[in-house]
């Protein structure tokens, strides 16, 4: 957040009685649970749950999410599948697919995404894909107290925003920037940010 928005937002709050305290990130146990999530998730994506069992993987050092992608596609390659491409999504996990879009067949390929995606951890925290239930509730207040209503003050127009329970589902992964990002230019969104507050408080 901007130095001018911080003390906007400061300043709001201390007009309302309020004290903005980050709260705590997720605890190791909650990574631990996150990020099992995410592998059984992978291997649901590989559509081979019925064909093979489930294989342990040594897991190594957790990867920022750039590094994850190089070492997934250096693996697969080792494997002789560097033709694949890689996608990753938050709350869903690895998955491959073909330059055609069409779905991965090859059963072979699919256990090899997931051997690679498995020893290969994504690092959550470091990415801020995972947060604490009590950061999104944070996350979801400054969003709904502070940034909506400045910027429908300013004349935009913020789309299906999410309800408390869905934004907890989806990992507090949802912006009210989201909505203008295709009607108005960068530069623009990083003036309305210097109103209206940064994508995300400082957590």
């Amino acid at each position: 957040m901007t130095a001018r928005a911080a003390a906007l937002v400061a300043a709001v709050l201390a007009l309302s009685g309020c004290v903005a305290v980050a709260p705590a990130g997720p605890t190791g146990l909650e990574v631990a649970e996150y990020n099992e999530r995410m592998l059984q998730n992978t291997w649901i994506n590989t559509g081979i749950t019925e064909i093979f069992a489930r294989p342990d993987v040594e897991q190594g050092a957790a990867l920022a999410i750039d590094d994850w992608f190089a070492a997934v596609f250096a693996c697969l390659s080792a494997s002789g599948y560097e033709r694949y491409s890689i996608s990753y999504s938050y709350g869903s996990g690895a998955a491959i697919g073909d330059s055609s879009g069409e779905v991965v067949t090859d059963a072979a390929a699919q256990l090899a995404l997931y051997r690679c995606a498995a020893a290969n951890p994504v690092d959550v925290l470091a990415s801020g894909e995972l947060l604490s239930p009590a950061q999104i509730d944070y996350v979801y207040d400054y969003y709904q107290e502070w940034v909506v209503p400045c910027m429908i003050a300013q004349g935009y127009t913020v789309r299906d925003p999410p309800s408390r329970q869905d934004f907890h589902y989806g990992f507090g992964q949802w912006s009210p920037y989201w909505s203008v990002h295709d009607t108005i230019g960068g530069t623009e969104v990083e003036d309305l940010q210097l109103v209206c507050g940064a994508d995300r408080p400082t957590l």
